[in-house]
């Protein structure tokens, strides 16, 4: 059963969240630029539910394997830590829109237009999860999770920051990334939040079982 994270009223923010955002609509968002244009661009949103459904189930995991705080809360940061993506994506979407019909043959290239996604969607997300009135810890975790809190090493930003790279190390992922960079990220969080190489083995084997459901 999903954890369910809570308002402060203690009545779900889960349901609603959700509702508001859905992974599979969203990232089809972005999968629409290459229709709508004609252009090489594709991206394979499967992998972009798959990559926020693992992060959100492996942040819950590791969340209780180390006692970092509320599991549902966890797994609702895991969940919407990239939310500023699809909003950022649509958003190209909607500018290039505007010069449909215009002489002009000028495009940013696939790279590039990624590139800006990728750079840009952390303060979207954040301005987002305040609107929506999401916990601290969940908007903390989107505003931070792009680095490892050492001063609070049991902390819900850390697990989501390591369950991001094992889902990356999966190749559940959208884009491309510096493998050598995740296999630092991987260590890192293994020593921060002190985890045994059978712990990491044992999560890995979930991530795995996961992505097949």
């Amino acid at each position: 059963m999903a954890p369910v994270a809570k308002n402060q009223d203690g009545s779900s923010i889960t349901g609603p969240v959700l509702e508001r955002f859905n992974v599979n609509r969203s990232a089809s968002t972005v999968a629409m630029r290459s229709l709508v244009y004609q252009r090489p661009v594709t991206l394979d949103t499967s992998k972009a539910t798959q990559h926020s459904r693992g992060v959100a189930a492996m942040s819950r995991q590791l969340t209780l394997m180390v006692g970092a705080g509320d599991p549902g809360e966890a797994y609702l940061a895991g969940l919407l830590h990239d939310i500023g993506k699809p909003i950022v994506a649509s958003l190209l979407v909607k500018a290039e829109n505007r010069l449909l019909g215009t002489e002009t043959n000028v495009w940013l290239d696939p790279d590039t237009w990624m590139s800006i996604v990728q750079n840009g969607h952390r303060p979207v997300g954040v301005a987002l999860a305040k609107k929506w009135m999401l916990p601290e810890a969940v908007v903390s975790t989107v505003a931070n999770c792009s680095t490892y809190d050492e001063q609070t090493p049991c902390s819900i930003v850390n697990c989501v920051r390591l369950a991001n790279a094992l889902t990356k190390e999966a190749h559940l992922y959208v884009g491309t990334f510096d493998e050598n960079e995740v296999t630092g990220v991987l260590s890192l969080g293994q020593s921060i939040l002190k985890l045994t190489d059978d712990d990491m083995t044992g999560i890995r084997k979930e991530l795995s079982a996961s992505s097949r459901e």
